[in-house]
């Protein structure tokens, strides 16, 4: 009996904790200047001998003259990029 009073109190110690572990972050709300940095991938394609992975970037969300595309050429042997700005 003693035992069942003790799990029984220990569980109903721990069960707050467990709650408020579990209970999912709150979320930020996004602003216009967060929204107008999202970007998107273009294009993505990997040489023939896999060796190398091509892709283009630019901003999604602005005109597209404010777009900046960027087209990155990454080297995955040594994990080098070459970028071309503006392409």
């Amino acid at each position: 009996m003693i035992r069942l009073g003790l799990a029984l109190t220990l569980a109903l110690s721990i069960l707050p904790a467990v709650a408020t572990a579990q209970a999912p972050a709150a979320r930020k709300v996004l602003s216009i200047d967060e929204y107008s940095r999202w970007r998107t991938i273009d294009g993505a394609q990997i040489s023939p001998d896999g060796k190398y992975v091509v892709y283009g970037l630019r901003y999604t969300n602005t005109l597209p003259a404010d777009a900046k595309p960027v087209v990155t050429l990454r080297d995955l042997s040594t994990g080098t990029d070459l970028q071309i700005a503006d392409a």
